[in-house]
């Protein structure tokens, strides 16, 4: 990201942590941030379908530095206040110095549902997150990895190390 023009960062951030299509992220307005809640009405949304996510974590600190460099309606712009349009030569150029060319900003919204679930984010959840309307679509995006399938066998082992542990334990110690 240190690549990116200073006004796709937060942007790029933004889409990095909930999977939000870039024409959902650009079409935030200050309007449409309420409180602790930000959302994305339905007629910029793809499948037509509003988005409400609270604003906690890093979400909080990408609204407080949009706010802090707020120029008009938009939560995302360029330096001077226009809403943000086509930022793919930005992010093009940005990916090709950075020696990932090819890779597509559309790719975030891959890694922010796979992450989601990586830290153990219930799926009908992330899917909330990500604004996924099917189970298919989001384990088009979800990429399960061998990394991903030796962990669950570890956790699978450990689990089963401390089920034969409670079974060793007498049963005057599990009464007390």
């Amino acid at each position: 990201m240190l690549l990116l023009p200073e006004y796709l960062k937060d942007f790029t951030r933004w889409a990095y942590v909930t999977g939000w299509r870039a024409g959902s992220i650009k079409s935030l307005r200050w309007s449409e941030v309420d409180g602790d809640t930000i959302s994305v009405r339905a007629q910029y949304s793809k499948n037509r379908e509003a988005i409400k996510v609270p604003i906690v974590g890093p979400l909080r600190l990408i609204v407080a530095r949009r706010q802090a460099d707020r120029e008009g309606d938009y939560v995302f712009h360029y330096p001077d206040g226009r809403p943000i349009g086509n930022y793919k030569i930005a992010w093009r150029t940005a990916t090709k110095k950075a020696g990932l060319a090819g890779k597509m900003f559309h790719d975030l919204r891959r890694t922010a549902a796979t992450n989601l679930r990586r830290s153990g984010v219930a799926e009908n959840v992330a899917m909330q997150i990500t604004g996924h309307k099917t189970r298919s679509m989001f384990d088009r995006y979800d990429i399960r990895s061998t990394e991903d399938v030796r962990a669950a066998l570890v956790q699978r082992e450990q689990w089963e190390l401390g089920e034969q542990q409670r079974q060793l334990t007498p049963v005057t110690e599990k009464v007390q």
